[in-house]
């Protein structure tokens, strides 16, 4: 298993401020990802811009 801390989050999604915390991450996302936050790639292997 992998651990991945709120700062490496924030870098892949380009979130503004960088969260240092969960709670914080959850803040930044919680009323959605800014436009700037690139897509995820869906289990089909095709972009998705919602989870």
């Amino acid at each position: 298993m992998s651990l991945v801390t709120p700062e490496a989050v924030a870098a892949v999604m380009e979130l503004q401020p960088v969260p240092h915390t969960l709670a914080e991450l959850e803040a930044l996302v919680r009323d959605g990802l800014p436009k700037s936050a690139p897509s995820l790639p869906s289990s089909s292997g095709q972009r998705s811009t919602c989870w």
